[in-house]
């Protein structure tokens, strides 16, 4: 096992961009569903 840095760093910014696309994805279907659950 060899030290890769760059590769590390490279992870930690596609986990951070995995986590707000879930974030921007997650976000429309909590407000949609509070918005249905009101309408009810």
């Amino acid at each position: 096992m060899t030290n890769e840095q760059p590769h590390e760093n490279q992870d930690a910014q596609g986990r951070k961009t995995l986590i707000v696309l879930g974030v921007t994805f997650i976000i429309p279907i909590i407000i949609t569903l509070i918005a249905v659950t009101v309408m009810m």
